[in-house]
C-alpha cells in the first residue's frame, strides 16, 4: 500500500476517534474513564491534594452558577459569588468552620445588596448560588475528614451516586414510562428514579460492607438496614439535585451549565446530585452524632 493511502486510511481513524466524532454516550464513558482516576487518587491521598480538588471544583460550580445568572456573561456580581464560595470552603479546609458560616452569611448579603443596586435580573438565584454551593462543599469538606467519614466514607457516596445516576439512565432510557418532572428534566422518569434507588441500594451495600468492615475479618457485617435506607434516601435526593440543577438551567434557557467536560457539560452537571447528597449525608451525620447515634 502507497504511503498516500496509509495515510489516508489513518487520517480516517484519527477523525473517527475525535470526541466530535463520538456519540454522546461514548464521551461520556471516555470523559470518566480519564477523570474518575485522579479525583479518587486525590480523595484517597487526602490534604493537600483533595483540599486542591474541592477547591477548583468549587470555584469552577460557582463561576458556572453565575455565568448562568448572567446568560453567558460575568460581572462584578459574579466575581463576589465565586470569591465569597472559594473563601467559605478554604475556611472549611482550614478547620474554621464558624469562619466559613460567617463568609457565607455575608457573601450572600453582599451579593444580595449589589445585584440589587445594579438592577439583576436574578438576585434570588445568584444569592441562593452562594448559599446552596457554599454548604455542599462545605458538608463535603467535613464529610471528608478523618474523624467523621474519611476516604472510604466519601467513596462509599461517590459510589452511591454514581450508581443512582447509571441505574436511572439505564432504567430510563431501557423502561421509559411518566416523566417525573417534565417541567424542569423532560427525560428524568419515574422508572429511571426507581432504577437508580435499586442501584444505589446494591452499591450502598456492596461498599458499605468494606466501609464498615474496615478490613476486620472477625466483623460480622454492617447494619444492612441502615444500608438500605441510606441508598435509598441518598437516591431521592441526588435526582432532587439533579432536576435543581435543571431548574436553574431551564429559568435561563441554558442546556448545560458550561462545555468544560466533553460529553458531560459543565461541573456543575456532573456533581449536581452528589452536592445535594453530600448535603443530606452531613445533616443527617450531624444530627445522628447530636442524638448520640
Amino acid at each position: 500500500m502507497r504511503s498516500g493511502s496509509i495515510n489516508g486510511v489513518i487520517g480516517v481513524l484519527v477523525q473517527q476517534l475525535t470526541l466530535d466524532n463520538m456519540s454522546p454516550l461514548m464521551q461520556r464513558v471516555l470523559t470518566a474513564v480519564v477523570l474518575a482516576p485522579p479525583v479518587l487518587l486525590a480523595l484517597y491521598f487526602g490534604t493537600p491534594y483533595s483540599d486542591l480538588l474541592i477547591l477548583l471544583a468549587a470555584g469552577v460550580a460557582a463561576w458556572e452558577w453565575s455565568r448562568l445568572c448572567n446568560r453567558g456573561t460575568l460581572d462584578v456580581t459574579a466575581g463576589l459569588v465565586i470569591g465569597a464560595v472559594l473563601a467559605a470552603v478554604l475556611a472549611a479546609e482550614l478547620g474554621l468552620y464558624s469562619v466559613s458560616a460567617w463568609v457565607v452569611v455575608v457573601g450572600a448579603m453582599a451579593t444580595a445588596v449589589l445585584a440589587s443596586n445594579r438592577q439583576h435580573e436574578s438576585v434570588a438565584w445568584m444569592v441562593g448560588g452562594v448559599i446552596y454551593l457554599s454548604w455542599t462543599f462545605i458538608s463535603f469538606v467535613w464529610l471528608s475528614q478523618p474523624e467523621i467519614f474519611g476516604y472510604q466514607g466519601i467513596f462509599w457516596l461517590l459510589f452511591v451516586v454514581w450508581a443512582t445516576d447509571i441505574g436511572a439512565y439505564a432504567a430510563g432510557r431501557s423502561i421509559g414510562g411518566p416523566k417525573l418532572a417534565p417541567r424542569f428534566s423532560p427525560n428524568k422518569t419515574w422508572s429511571g428514579l426507581i432504577g437508580g434507588a435499586l442501584a444505589a441500594v446494591a452499591i450502598s451495600l456492596a461498599v458499605g460492607a468494606w466501609v464498615f468492615s474496615g478490613g476486620d475479618p472477625a466483623y460480622l457485617g454492617p447494619p444492612w438496614g441502615y444500608l438500605v435506607m441510606a441508598g435509598v434516601v441518598l437516591a431521592v435526593v441526588s435526582q432532587m439535585g439533579d432536576l435543581f440543577e435543571s431548574r436553574l438551567k431551564r429559568q435561563f434557557d441554558a442546556k448545560d451549565s458550561s462545555r468544560v467536560i466533553p460529553g458531560h457539560g459543565g461541573v456543575l452537571d456532573r456533581i449536581d446530585g452528589l452536592l445535594a447528597a453530600s448535603l443530606a449525608c452531613a445533616a443527617a451525620v450531624w444530627l445522628g452524632q447530636r442524638m448520640g447515634l
